[in-house]
């Protein structure tokens, strides 16, 4: 049967876009291994191996949310340059619509020193058990790119700053 229908396709001329189409999918395939091999190279340079040891350990994996890249992309517009509310010494501070429909800011950090991942997995830990009416609560994260993401509660007010 698939036989037939290749004969079938290929005489009514439709050969010459069987090949671009399967060369493009072979493109897209490797391009994406690639992308994803890159994601997990970031995940572990970020911490993320020590820091799911550190939630096993502690029993506790409701703690804070783990966003993807893609989340943080699509809730940002792709960090568009309207959607920032901060810029400071430490990073870009954008607004952010999940796809639940919260508002957030998300904290995208400047380069950090990769041999720091211990330090910032441990402040990571600490941040997410802090709850004070006078500081912005920490939802969760990202450590797929280059340098880790923060995704904080949003206060519209602007008196406080994440730094």
């Amino acid at each position: 049967m698939y036989f037939f229908i290749s004969i079938y396709t290929c005489s009514n001329g439709m050969w010459p876009l069987a090949i671009p189409s399967g060369i493009a999918r072979i493109c897209f395939g490797i391009r994406r291994r690639k992308l994803i091999k890159l994601r997990e190279k970031f995940f572990e340079q970020n911490g993320g191996v020590l820091l799911k040891q550190k939630i096993k350990s502690q029993g506790s994996h409701d703690i804070m949310t783990l966003y993807s890249s893609e989340q943080l992309r699509k809730a940002t517009d792709n960090y568009s340059e309207g959607k920032i509310i901060g810029n400071g010494a430490y990073g870009v501070i954008y607004k952010g619509i999940l796809l639940d429909k919260r508002v957030v800011a998300i904290k995208k950090s400047k380069l950090v020193d990769a041999t720091q991942a211990e330090q910032f997995i441990n402040e990571l830990m600490i941040l997410t058990q802090v709850i004070h009416r006078n500081v912005v609560r920490l939802l969760g994260f990202c450590l797929e790119e280059e340098v880790p993401t923060l995704v904080y509660e949003f206060v519209s007010n602007n008196t406080l700053i994440l730094e």
